[in-house]
């Protein structure tokens, strides 16, 4: 996503936060060269709070997309993982100690914590210091025991709107009960009310 960003052109700073030295190196390699980003590596778990908490790695490569503070095992995920011990610390926190007052776009992909990561920064939600958040909801999300619902009343709650990514554009989401059956694995743009009509041309009906 940040690659995508510096090839398209966009300027500033990019903080790149995971719990990986592996995976935070990796960016920086691929990131490496793309001047126009002030590109910071933070190698950390972010959650609703500032713990230290087992970690699931699989020892499958090609499962790494899986990896996360929940046991996908409880959800009958067939993995083989590894626990470790990671620090987390919310959003608000780790932005307070770098001076960073707002965020234009906030990407999360956490596999199920998604929920606990927008938990982090609920100050910075509350005073609508970040304009657009994208995340995924999909089956790991049952292993933390949450629902769509949880995460449309929670950023409700801060004047936030919800939409779908779909190929052809962007459908926003009026929710309802039987909307939980309709998605099993989506991904959401979240955006702040006031900032929705710089949407306007990407909208759809369906």
């Amino acid at each position: 996503w940040s690659y995508a960003l510096a090839i398209a052109g966009a300027e500033g700073k990019i903080l790149l936060i995971d719990h990986l030295m592996s995976n935070l190196k990796h960016s920086e390699q691929l990131l490496s060269g793309q001047n126009r980003l002030q590109c910071e590596f933070l190698q950390i778990a972010l959650s609703d709070k500032a713990d230290n908490l087992t970690f699931y790695i699989n020892k499958d490569p090609n499962l790494s997309g899986h990896d996360s503070l929940l046991n996908m095992s409880e959800i009958r995920y067939k993995e083989n993982t590894e626990r470790i011990k990671v620090f987390t610390n919310t959003l608000d926190n780790e932005m307070d100690s770098r001076n960073i007052s707002s965020i234009l776009f906030l990407k999360i992909d956490v596999e199920g914590s998604e929920l606990n990561v927008l938990r982090g920064c609920k100050r910075r939600l509350s005073e609508g210091l970040i304009e657009f958040i994208q995340i995924e909801f999909g089956h790991s999300s049952r292993a933390a025991r949450v629902y769509l619902h949880d995460i449309y009343n929670y950023v409700e709650s801060f004047n936030y709107s919800i939409y779908c990514i779909k190929s052809h554009g962007l459908l926003k989401l009026d929710f309802h009960p039987y909307l939980e059956n309709m998605y099993s694995q989506v991904n959401l743009l979240l955006v702040r009310s006031d900032s929705e009509a710089k949407l306007s041309d990407y909208v759809v009906n369906r």
